[in-house]
């Protein structure tokens, strides 16, 4: 038996409504970052997310200020930042 989806577009509606919340998720992520030093466990902290997520995020909404924060040191793979008291 062929199952065929009905798959469509989303509406033009839908479409404006999705760019505009990753646009303004982007902007706070990206704010929060700057607000502590890029530390992104003080950033989860901040926006009530675990790091993981927040890398994931700042990956899918921020990709090219990721890739730049990973060269130029501000983001480094497998180092944990403790946040000071």
């Amino acid at each position: 038996m062929d199952h065929q989806t009905n798959h469509r577009e989303p509406s033009e509606f839908t479409r404006v409504g999705n760019e505009a919340k990753a646009r303004a998720q982007r902007d706070v992520l990206l704010a929060a970052l700057r607000e502590n030093d890029w530390n992104l466990t003080a950033t989860g902290d901040a926006l009530g997310m675990h790091t993981p997520t927040v890398i994931r995020a700042l990956r899918e909404l921020a990709p090219d200020e990721y890739e730049a924060a990973r060269r130029d040191g501000r983001i480094r793979a497998g180092v944990r930042q403790t946040v000071a008291a």
